[in-house]
């Protein structure tokens, strides 16, 4: 957009635009130029109103139709300029519209229109009836900017939460400037601050709710600060605001902000600094980093615990809210004994999300619970249950799909955080820094960051910090090109045979506990990928720090079945007898194992049955990699196996 200029006597005679009793297009001869279609006045008299100022193109999509799809109101839009062009090239003026791709206005000096003479008197776009013209007429009418004021949505549920998290919320607002309600999308971000700007309309003398989920742009962010004020839409936002709210407690809530979160700030910082009454509560899936900013993060409802009392399982948040939307569409369902597992189990699948709850929740009218939690299961079946057609709600224009909420979170990344975020989605579970950098190959602690502030990992300060929504988790593995997730796989386990052949002689039990989540899986993928003999091999590397510990029983039945497949009968015999050891530990209960003297144990067998599975152990600890080498090496025939 060029910048605005005064009209000088140098300038060519305008075009003549008139708005009052008719609507007429001449060009700066007189000769009237036909305007093609009923949008073409519209869109001129909205530039015309407003002549110095860019509009952007979102607004003007909202305001000439405004109950089309985004994407179909700017091709809209775009032919529509296109059109006008057309039209009005055989006149030969100078140039009237001016437009890049953010926004639209109109050539400083080139256009006159009556309606900007306060002292002209008629009806305002006559046969007209959009929403903005009618604000337009009742606005000369009182000679006042013309007002749009927004008010706060009313749900048709009720909310279901954790009360003190609200609470808390509330006192945050009040005595901070700015509160960013971070967390992950489907999270409930927008209803809990709903909630809250209910809950506080005794404490401010305005609360105004900015809906900006369609918006690209900062201009177009503050379009919609002035239309929820009620001061018009165009102009300088910031001192408008500024000037209107002084002396005013106010409180601004803009709902979805972190598609502009970058753009954004230094608007809004410029707005609390000018405007000392006014408190900023932001929903967005990333924090603005602003000085000021209270980054109040928002988790959704948790998953309950399995096995509690029925009585406390149906207070639990989540249960609450599961129970009762399924019972909007299923009267006679309610938590049971005979269900009250399957639900737990299908909470935890959802993560606590209550979008995907919410969703799930819709499926139990001719579903039961274990049923609809096997089909989640499955990714692609799971993308079409958690998902419905049409908007969120009446207030929320975002659509109802869990996938296309995770999708939209992805998009806002920046490229290394894509490559790291598609890395660590080989984790089943919680991770740690040092193993994220290995599966991605180079240092990833600032994509790190970015995940958590985008809201995509969770962090929990501990030994395994990191941890993935299992839903978002299971579609980005499905997305990720197979080669692509073999490599992941390949370097995870080339890191826990490294990390394990690392352990000191008598290791530390801590170290060891905290990574048994990621050599389970580095286990598990060994033999998904068809090389069970590096999960054998990674197994032994870890007898020393086994004697104290025991692994989960899935491992232990993925090791039997990699043991089972050793070309070497001396070999197996040896994994076979450390296996049988370890399933021993992992079923005694209380009772602490004698770490040298098992592995004496060890030993002394190994000596007494068979000096050839002795070595054989030797080298499958041994191998750092063992994708292309023998097991164990007895010579001529070793390998082709016996039994």
């Amino acid at each position: 957009m060029e910048p605005a200029l005064p009209a000088s006597p140098a300038m060519a005679p305008p075009w003549h635009l008139r708005l009052l009793d008719t609507v007429s297009l001449a060009d700066p001869q007189g000769r009237p130029v036909p305007l093609p279609g009923r949008m073409a006045p519209l869109l001129l008299a909205r530039l015309a109103l407003a002549p110095r100022r860019a509009w952007p193109r979102e607004t003007l999509v909202a305001l000439l139709w405004p109950n089309a799809d985004p994407a179909v109101g700017r091709n809209r839009l775009r032919q529509l300029l296109s059109a006008l062009g057309s039209a009005l090239v055989p006149f030969g003026g100078p140039p009237l519209i001016q437009a890049d791709r953010d926004s639209v206005g109109l050539r400083p000096g080139a256009l006159y229109c009556d309606a900007d003479d306060p002292r002209a008197r008629g009806e305002l776009l006559p046969g007209h009836q959009a929403e903005w013209v009618n604000d337009e007429r009742r606005a000369r009418e009182r000679d006042e900017p013309a007002p749009a004021p927004a008010a706060l949505p009313h749900p048709p549920t009720r909310w279901l939460g954790d009360p003190a998290l609200l609470v808390r919320l509330q006192a945050a607002v009040q005595t901070r400037r700015i509160v960013t309600l971070s967390g992950a999308g489907g999270s409930g971000k927008t209803r809990a601050a709903l909630e809250v700007a209910h809950a506080l309309q005794g404490h401010f003398d305005r609360i105004a709710w900015v809906a900006l989920a369609d918006c690209r742009t900062a201009a177009a962010m503050q379009e919609r600060w002035l239309i929820a004020l009620g001061l018009g839409g165009h102009g300088d936002a910031v001192g408008t605001l500024s000037t209107a709210l002084a002396g005013r407690r106010v409180l601004l809530v803009l709902d979805n902000l972190e598609q502009i979160a970058v753009d954004a700030g230094s608007p809004l910082a410029q707005l609390v600094s000018r405007t000392p009454g006014l408190h900023l509560l932001l929903t967005s899936r990333c924090a603005l980093e602003i000085d000021g900013e209270a980054v109040f993060p928002w988790a959704g409802l948790g998953e309950p615990a399995p096995r509690l009392p029925l009585d406390t399982l149906a207070r639990h948040p989540a249960m609450a809210l599961l129970i009762d939307r399924a019972q909007a569409v299923r009267p006679g369902f309610r938590l049971e004994p005979s269900n009250a597992d399957a639900l737990v189990a299908l909470l935890q699948r959802l993560g606590g999300l209550p979008l995907a709850i919410e969703l799930a929740a819709s499926r139990l009218r001719a579903t039961e619970p274990a049923t609809l939690l096997a089909l989640l299961q499955d990714r692609v079946q799971a993308a079409a249950l958690l998902q419905r057609g049409g908007e969120r709600s009446g207030h929320d224009s975002r659509p109802a799909s869990l996938q296309e909420t995770m999708r939209w979170s992805w998009n806002l990344l920046s490229p290394p955080a894509r490559a790291v975020l598609d890395a660590v989605s080989s984790f089943d579970g919680a991770f740690d820094a040092e193993a994220a950098a290995a599966l991605h190959g180079a240092p990833v602690a600032l994509a790190l960051d970015e995940l958590v502030r985008h809201s995509l990992l969770q962090y929990t300060p501990g030994p395994l910090p990191y941890t993935m929504h299992p839903l978002m988790r299971d579609d980005l593995r499905h997305a990720i090109a197979p080669e692509t997730s073999r490599r992941y796989s390949t370097r995870l386990r080339a890191w826990t045979l490294a990390w394990a052949h690392a352990l000191p002689p008598s290791p530390p039990l801590g170290p060891l506990r905290r990574q048994l989540p990621l050599l389970a899986h580095a286990i598990a993928s060994a033999e998904t990928e068809g090389t069970p003999q590096e999960a054998v091999a990674l197994f032994m590397a870890l007898q020393r720090g086994l004697s104290d510990i025991s692994l989960p029983r899935s491992t232990r039945e993925v090791l039997s079945r990699c043991i089972a497949t050793l070309a070497d009968a001396d070999n197996r015999a040896v994994a076979r007898a450390a296996l049988a050891r370890a399933a021993r530990r992992g079923r005694r209960t209380g009772r602490a194992a004698c770490g040298p003297g098992r592995a004496r144990d060890a030993g002394r067998w190994c000596r007494t049955r068979s000096r050839a599975g002795a070595r054989g152990l030797s080298a499958l600890a041994a191998a750092p990699r063992c994708r292309h080498r023998p097991l164990a090496r007895r010579g001529p025939g070793a390998g082709t196996g016996r039994g």
